[in-house]
């Protein structure tokens, strides 16, 4: 399984660390606790099952269009039982777009829950996983400010199952 992700850069990959450092210190889930080379700020476009070289190579002509600018919004929150906590990663047509023409690049795409089909995918940046209700009325009043522009540099598929990151530009 890989996942198609956007790498922030920037104030906003500041930002959203500094997010996860706040989190971190008041004892909440955070996504700094991946203490992987390849845990890093970023929006996950699309997931797909295989990765075959023709497919890298659409993608990699998908994402010549980068860079583009992107800001580390507003805070929101998805889930059920259990929550991930989030910011706003500012839409802009570009990249509604850009999204777009990458799961059309796909061969083999994954969409569960139809998280990533035109007109339902949200952008943002993860700042953690699997909160409590609780947990995220406490995590609320640690995070930043909102509005942190960036940019989104570059384009990389992350294999889950070797848990290796390959660059595409």
């Amino acid at each position: 399984m890989f996942s198609v992700e956007l790498v922030v850069d920037g104030a906003a990959d500041a930002a959203v660390r500094a997010d996860w450092a706040a989190l971190v210190e008041a004892g909440l889930p955070s996504q700094a606790r991946h203490t992987g080379v390849s845990n890093r700020p970023h929006v996950t476009l699309a997931l797909s099952a295989t990765a075959a070289e023709p497919v890298r190579e659409r993608l990699a002509a998908v994402a010549r269009d980068l860079p583009l600018p992107v800001t580390a919004g507003s805070v929101l929150v998805f889930g059920g039982r259990q929550f991930v906590l989030a910011r706003l990663a500012g839409p802009a047509v570009e990249l509604l777009d850009l999204q777009r023409r990458v799961v059309e690049a796909l061969d083999d795409p994954v969409d569960r829950h139809g998280t990533f089909t035109a007109g339902a995918w949200t952008p943002h940046l993860t700042l953690a996983r699997r909160l409590t209700a609780a947990q995220i009325a406490a995590a609320l009043p640690v995070l930043g400010p909102a509005g942190v522009p960036g940019r989104l540099h570059r384009m990389r598929l992350w294999d889950m199952t070797e848990r290796q990151e390959h660059w595409l530009t």
